[in-house]
């Protein structure tokens, strides 16, 4: 819960500085990384710092992934695209 919150609140500034798609795609080896820590985790404690890590990244995604759909999506199928986002 808390990682999303900062995941969402630290997207937006590295969107607009290091653009949408290699944001996903940093994003996406960042994820793979927590990851791995979080199954080799052998305490509570990095259990719930790989959770947090994994909120930050699950975060940053929910911004940039509506954002992306738009700009590549047709015109015609927008407002579906967007739209069946929030469903999935």
């Amino acid at each position: 819960c808390m990682g999303g919150l900062i995941g969402s609140s630290l997207a937006p500034p590295l969107l607009d500085a290091i653009g949408r798609k290699r944001f996903m795609l940093l994003n996406g080896v960042f994820l793979t990384c927590v990851l791995i820590f979080e199954a080799l985790s052998v305490s509570v404690m990095m259990m719930v710092i790989a959770r947090l890590l994994i909120g930050i990244s699950c975060g940053g995604s929910t911004v940039v992934v509506p954002l992306y759909l738009g700009e590549i999506a047709p015109v015609s199928l927008r407002g579906s695209l967007g739209t069946l986002n929030q469903f999935a």
